[in-house]
Formats: structure tokens, C-alpha cells, sequence
């Protein structure tokens, strides 16, 4: 996979965004929980990423 964009957290498991190939984009972040008032579907997870991560972002 290759790192698209990454954050500058200071530690090793910090929220970065991956290209797994041209159709499909990985996202590591921290989980976020019980901010939908229900339970994801089965086989979800959300998570939370620092919106600088996202700037300057080109797919």
C-alpha cells in the first residue's frame, strides 16, 4: 500500500490515509464510537481523523 497523507501525531500508530490500489482507499484513525446513536452495520467501523489530513489531498 502506499501512504497518501499522514499526520504528524509524534507516535508510531498515527491517522494516515493509504492508497491499497486504484479503486480503494484505506483509512487508519482513531475508533469513533457512539457518535451515530446506533450500532454500525456488521463489518463496520468508524474512524476519526485530524481534518489536516485531508488538505492538499489529491486522489
Amino acid at each position: 500500500m502506499e501512504v497518501i497523507a499522514k499526520s504528524n501525531c509524534g507516535g508510531k500508530n498515527c491517522p494516515t490515509i493509504y492508497r491499497k490500489d486504484a479503486e480503494t482507499i484505506i483509512v487508519q484513525g482513531y475508533i469513533a464510537e457512539g457518535l451515530f446513536g446506533e450500532p454500525l452495520p456488521d463489518g463496520e467501523q468508524a474512524v476519526a481523523i485530524p481534518v489536516s489530513l485531508l488538505a492538499g489531498l489529491k486522489l
